[in-house]
C-alpha cells in the first residue's frame, strides 16, 4: 500500500505540475497579447483646456506666493465649488476690498492691495483650473492668483 500510494502522489504532482505549467503559459499568452493590443491601440486623451489669466473687466496683478501668514488678508469661504475671479472679486467688492486673490481652485481672498512683488512667481507656477470656469486660472497649491477691477466697473 505504501508504494502504491507513493506512485499515486509522484503521479499527483506531475499532473499539478503540468496544469500548473499550462496555466502559467495561457496567463503568459494572454498577457502578451493584451501588452500587444495596447501598445497598437491609438489611445486619444482629449486636450486639457488652456487656462488664461486674464478675464475682461478685471486687471491681472499676478501670480504670488502664499503661506501661512497670507499675502491676502480676508478668506471668503463661500465660493468653493462655482469659484471664478470675477465672483471673488464681487465678493471682495462686496466687503469693501479692491482685489481679489483665488487660490488652489478653490478658495478666494480679499485685500486692500495686491501682494509686494518679491512674492511674486511665474503665472506657470498658478495652474489650478476655477472649479467655477475651468478655462481660467485659480492659483495653485500656496500660489495665489490676484486681480483688482479696472476702474470703470468698480460699483462702489
Amino acid at each position: 500500500m505504501s508504494l502504491t500510494y507513493t506512485i499515486y502522489t509522484l503521479m499527483s504532482r506531475r499532473e499539478y505540475a503540468l496544469a500548473l505549467t499550462t496555466t502559467v503559459s495561457l496567463l503568459t499568452d494572454h498577457l502578451e497579447r493584451l501588452l500587444m493590443d495596447c501598445t497598437m491601440m491609438h489611445l486619444v486623451v482629449p486636450p486639457s483646456p488652456t487656462l488664461s489669466p486674464y478675464v475682461p473687466g478685471l486687471i491681472y496683478d499676478g501670480c504670488f506666493k502664499d503661506s501661512k501668514s497670507r499675502v491676502m488678508s480676508r478668506f471668503i469661504s463661500a465660493h468653493y465649488n462655482g469659484l471664478t475671479n470675477e465672483g471673488c472679486l464681487d465678493a471682495c467688492a462686496g466687503e469693501g476690498y479692491e482685489y481679489a486673490g483665488t487660490q488652489n481652485s478653490l478658495e478666494c481672498f480679499c485685500g486692500d492691495h495686491s501682494p509686494k512683488l518679491d512674492a511674486k512667481t511665474s503665472d506657470s507656477d498658478c495652474s489650478s483650473a476655477c472649479k467655477g470656469r475651468e478655462s481660467e486660472m485659480c492659483g495653485g497649491p500656496w500660489r495665489i492668483s490676484v486681480y483688482h477691477a479696472k476702474p470703470e466697473t468698480l460699483t462702489r
